[in-house]
């Protein structure tokens, strides 16, 4: 694979969507080792992976391997050193490090001294669905004195348009082509399983236009959108000479037989993102949500308002309790100005409220201060070990991540749970936003155990989401005789003075 299109021209990006054990990542060492040695890439190159467990295993089992096993092309021209980090070929570095995030700057951005500290020509990201998207951009700070910049991202990936799915279909787009006899062309990946056919052996690619057994070795990359500037490939193991077709076929028939299940088939062998439905929001389940009433302009019911911030802009949800579980939201709007806030809770009878803690912590204190109603601070955690934790003196709200967007997911997924106002274009912007992040099943870093978390994907505008969590949250504190939290009494005429 070259970051090259056929007229020669170099691409300085490229990404890599595609199924487990196929030898891409051998492949960039081979590359690198190879650009190394002839210093294609004089400021080394860098091998990125998700963590420092990562970096040890493919350096002890993985790239140690390949230099004894190729002492005289390799081996002879390796530099001295202990380190399971740094690999030296002739006189070029090979780095491998972890991506991970070692401290925050300022409080707020996360960033890792192996991330910004090492130049480099090239960068290759391994397993690019674990890395966390902040340290992932920061990556490209290490080719900011190189005038190769090349980067590679690679993975399986996991959840559709989150990491290496959305790279790829942002890129060209190449997919392995395979010619017949017949004039016409197979992509193995795109007519699964129609192109396999059982035999004897281990079966075989048959061109899905007259049967014929086809050769995959002679195929080549096609891109579907030849004037993007990123390089994109989609490799299934249906490419690897090892393939057994038959077992696939079985394995895509009865995948509980072989200890799998669909969406691991897909990912791991396809190399396609899956998500299971009841793990995913769509626009259609937040427009069966929406009745026929339109956005009222006032209310005089007690109502509860949450707020996000997505500086210039405050997604705001405004609603109220029917009952004890189902809610009535009458308005989702957003404002450029804190002072309108005011207006909408005069105006919505607004008795609570939970705003997004972070980035404008200043500007949340001053509504604190000014505000005639209740309004607290809201924090999320992957921590906590109960739903929320309120803190009465600072107006400050903990919440356990996971479990706030896993209330709201079912607030949308239970009928009857949530009443949304008549679609309009602010409703079909909210239905967007609602949809943006999605519940994976992933690893805890510390123990090793399987934990559910939500992730941001697609264009990661999750705002309307988030002040719904905010809502539901000040909903708690509307119409529960048995509150220990007192509204703080300020005149409207105290509010209006407010000006941020």
């Amino acid at each position: 694979m070259s970051p090259k299109t056929k007229q020669g021209v170099f691409k300085h990006n490229e990404c890599i969507r595609k199924g487990s054990q196929i030898g891409i990542t051998i492949g960039k060492v081979c590359e690198a080792a190879h650009g190394a040695l002839h210093r294609v890439y004089p400021q080394g190159v860098i091998f990125y992976f998700p963590n420092k467990t990562a970096v040890e295993m493919f350096s002890q089992s993985r790239f140690k391997p390949f230099i004894e096993d190729n002492p005289e092309t390799i081996g002879k021209y390796m530099g001295k050193t202990d380190r399971v980090d740094i690999r030296r070929i002739g006189d070029v570095n090979v780095y491998f490090f972890g991506g991970g995030a070692t401290s925050r700057v300022g409080g707020d951005k996360k960033d890792s001294t192996a991330v910004r500290s090492t130049p480099a020509d090239w960068v290759i990201i391994d397993e690019r669905d674990l890395f966390d998207d902040v340290m992932a951009r920061q990556i490209n700070q290490r080719l900011g004195n190189s005038i190769i910049k090349r980067r590679t991202d690679i993975g399986t990936p996991t959840i559709p348009d989150l990491g290496i799915d959305a790279l790829y279909k942002k890129s060209d787009q190449r997919k392995w082509q395979i010619p017949c006899d017949c004039g016409k062309f197979t992509c193995v990946e795109e007519n699964f399983p129609r192109c396999i056919k059982s035999d004897a052996e281990r079966g075989h690619i048959a061109c899905i236009h007259c049967g014929k057994p086809i050769n995959a070795n002679l195929g080549s990359w096609e891109p579907d959108y030849a004037d993007r500037d990123v390089v994109g490939y989609w490799a299934s193991q249906m490419l690897n000479p090892n393939c057994d077709y038959n077992l696939l076929l079985k394995q895509y028939a009865n995948p509980d037989a072989y200890d799998l299940d669909e969406g691991e088939f897909l990912r791991t062998v396809l190399g396609v993102p899956h998500i299971d439905a009841d793990d995913e929001l769509l626009e259609s389940d937040v427009y069966a949500c929406c009745g026929s009433y339109r956005m009222p302009y006032d209310s005089t019911e007690s109502c509860a308002m949450g707020v996000d911030v997505n500086w210039p802009e405050l997604n705001v949800v405004i609603g109220h309790r029917l009952d004890r579980e189902r809610h009535k939201i009458l308005n989702v709007s957003r404002v450029t100005e804190w002072p309108e806030l005011l207006d909408l809770a005069r105006r919505y009878n607004v008795k609570s409220c939970v705003v997004d803690a972070q980035p404008e912590r200043h500007k949340v204190e001053e509504f604190k201060k000014i505000a005639p109603f209740d309004v607290f601070a809201c924090f999320y955690s992957e921590h906590l070990k109960s739903f929320d934790s309120w803190d009465k003196d600072k107006r400050i709200v903990n919440v356990q991540r996971t479990e706030v967007f896993d209330a709201t997911h079912e607030l949308v997924k239970k009928p009857g749970m949530l009443q949304l106002p008549a679609i309009n274009d602010e409703l079909k912007v909210y239905a967007h936003q609602m949809t943006r992040t999605v519940r994976v099943l992933e690893k805890n870093e510390s123990t090793g155990t399987p934990i559910y978390r939500y992730r941001a994907r697609g264009d990661k505008e999750d705002h309307y989401r988030n002040a719904t969590n905010y809502y539901l949250l000040a909903a708690k504190k509307v119409g529960y005789a048995e509150s220990k939290y007192k509204p703080v009494k300020r005149t409207l005429t105290q509010s209006m003075e407010f000006s941020l």
